[in-house]
């Protein structure tokens, strides 16, 4: 059984998960309802774009420096 099977356990899912994200200091973190755990092959174009962003985002830590 997973947890996130009842609404009280998808509910701690989420908060373990948003807690494990904000972790993260150069990342991106984006949920969506449009794809699942495929979502290189569901949606390679946003695959695509989350890394760009995460590239631009790491330039311009960088360039600041």
């Amino acid at each position: 059984m997973f947890i996130e099977e009842t609404q009280k356990g998808k509910a701690l899912w989420l908060q373990l998960h948003n807690a494990l994200f904000q972790q993260v200091e150069t990342g991106q973190h984006i949920r969506s309802n449009k794809w699942g755990h495929s979502v290189h092959v569901e949606a390679p174009e946003a695959v695509a774009q989350a890394i760009m962003n995460v590239v631009d985002m790491i330039s311009s830590q960088k360039s600041e420096i």
